[in-house]
């Protein structure tokens, strides 16, 4: 009889540690995951770094990237302009932009870029993304 009285209580701690222990489950709306940039990405940008292995921001210096409210996004430098699409999602638990130009679009520079960045940091001058261990800033003109 007293192993039974014994035996109630200790059922009843690991009930509540049990209810306890399923309430703590992690938010996919998560404080960790960085504000949105839709707000701010509308506008002129230029890339400030791209690093692939070696940092290679040299070849983006001619471009400037004009990101519409509507998600169209168009590249251009002296002689061409590419039309491309933008897109922000939550994936995971992390802030993602996905950039995808055009099919007719085959300067490789830009084709580099077609990925769904993750957003390290972003800012209303500066937004920070990561691929692997890809790298890119764009920083607001």
């Amino acid at each position: 009889m007293k192993s039974k009285i014994l035996l109630i209580p200790v059922l009843a701690i690991t009930l509540a540690m049990m209810l306890f222990v399923s309430a703590c489950s992690k938010d996919n709306n998560s404080s960790d995951v960085p504000a949105s940039v839709a707000p701010i990405l509308p506008g002129n940008w230029m890339i400030h770094y791209y690093f692939n292995v070696t940092e290679q921001s040299n070849k983006y210096l001619a471009y400037t990237f004009t990101f519409n409210s509507n998600g169209t996004l168009v590249a251009t430098k002296t002689g061409g302009s590419f039309n491309g699409t933008w897109k922000e999602e939550v994936d995971s638990g992390k802030r993602k932009l996905t950039l995808d130009f055009d099919a007719s679009v085959t300067e490789s520079a830009l084709l580099e870029l077609e990925e769904d960045w993750i957003v390290v940091s972003s800012s209303s001058t500066l937004i920070n993304l990561e691929d692997n261990a890809v790298q890119v800033q764009f920083m607001k003109m």
